[in-house]
């Protein structure tokens, strides 16, 4: 049976602030609140694989954090974590379900940290059904689903711990996560320069196991996360392990799209259109054109289709005769053009 290791993450809003930290549990700067994200799953490619949904619901000190992902080819994963935050963070239940042709092996997990129980279900290479079940002693500063939560706690010059994991291998054991913060990544929001810290997490099996893992190709590769900082850090990215053997994921926010209205054309028809018009406003370019020798055959031909697509593409035209010239104003958006076909014949 492959080892396999469930490293997921989600992430909710908080507030840094700078402090020093011990080697157990992570204290709560800020407590988290209501949230709803919308997150993207692609390849390091840049192929969009899964559509994320984020719901964060608090109840006093107790928060519930679930994080779907719909897979385009009908696979789901599920992710569910209840977590307190009063004067630490510390994690209550985690429950995961990966399922469908994306994952070899489904499998799903559910472990009560205070009372120790972790229970794996999975099918095995022969395609059968099987449970691992165990009672450990977990450690306080268990992080699974709380990576990218408790990373928005620490500072810049903070000092960063150890965190615990419990991954599937099948039969659930613990790991450590060792966190670096790599350095400031650039980036841009809508033209705005912003900067974000740029963490990287290595996972250290331990024992034989982890001594072997390298030798192996059983060792997981280095997890990635850019956190936002500031007065309100928020997560924007993460590259970070599917499955052992898989491949790695990047996981970023969305903005949502909205619909057109009837007859309104999209950003490319629009730009096309642009580029089509703006040069014919220009007498002097209507003059050069006139004297290319194609010109006297393909203008009437080139104007009896740029009127197709206005009829066909352009909301709000209205067209006038007189005289021996005849006028088409178009509107779109903030701009309006004004062809005549007499300039261009």
């Amino acid at each position: 049976m492959p080892v396999r290791f469930a490293i997921l993450v989600v992430f909710v809003s908080s507030v840094l602030t700078t402090t020093t930290f011990g080697d157990s549990s992570v204290p709560v700067r800020y407590k988290e609140g209501l949230t709803h994200g919308f997150l993207v799953l692609s390849t390091l490619n840049g192929e969009r694989i899964a559509v994320g949904d984020l719901i964060q619901v608090p109840h006093g000190n107790q928060v519930t954090s679930r994080l779907v992902y719909h897979f385009n080819n009908g696979s789901l994963q599920d992710e569910t974590t209840v977590f307190a935050q009063r004067r630490n963070f510390s994690l209550i239940t985690y429950h995961l379900i990966q399922k469908g042709p994306t994952f070899p092996h489904p499998i799903e997990v559910w472990m009560d940290a205070p009372k120790g129980q972790v229970t794996v279900r999975y099918t095995d290479d022969k395609g059968n059904e099987k449970n691992e079940s165990e009672h450990m002693k977990l450690p306080p500063d268990l992080a699974n689903g709380l990576v990218l939560t408790l990373l928005k706690n620490f500072g810049p010059e903070d000092h960063l711990p150890q965190l615990s994991m419990v991954v599937a291998t099948p039969k659930p054991r613990i790991v450590k996560l060792s966190l670096r913060l790599e350095g400031k990544d650039s980036l841009s929001l809508a033209g705005s320069r912003r900067e974000a810290l740029h963490y990287v997490i290595k996972v250290e099996i331990g024992g034989v196991a982890g001594a072997l893992a390298p030798l192996l190709g059983k060792q997981p590769p280095d997890a990635h996360v850019w956190i936002l900082g500031g007065e309100a850090p928020t997560f924007v990215k993460s590259e970070t392990l599917s499955f052992l053997g898989g491949p790695v994921w990047r996981t970023e926010l969305v903005a949502p799209v909205w619909a057109k209205s009837e007859g309104e054309p999209n950003s490319a028809e629009a730009k096309g259109i642009n580029q089509l018009y703006l040069p014919l406003q220009s007498r002097n370019a209507r003059q050069r054109l006139r004297q290319t020798p194609a010109a006297s055959v393909g203008l009437n031909a080139l104007w009896r289709w740029i009127r197709a697509i206005q009829r066909a593409r352009f909301k709000g035209i209205h067209e006038t005769s007189g005289g021996c010239c005849h006028r088409t104003h178009a509107t779109f958006g903030a701009l309006r053009f004004r062809l005549c076909a007499h300039s261009l014949s």
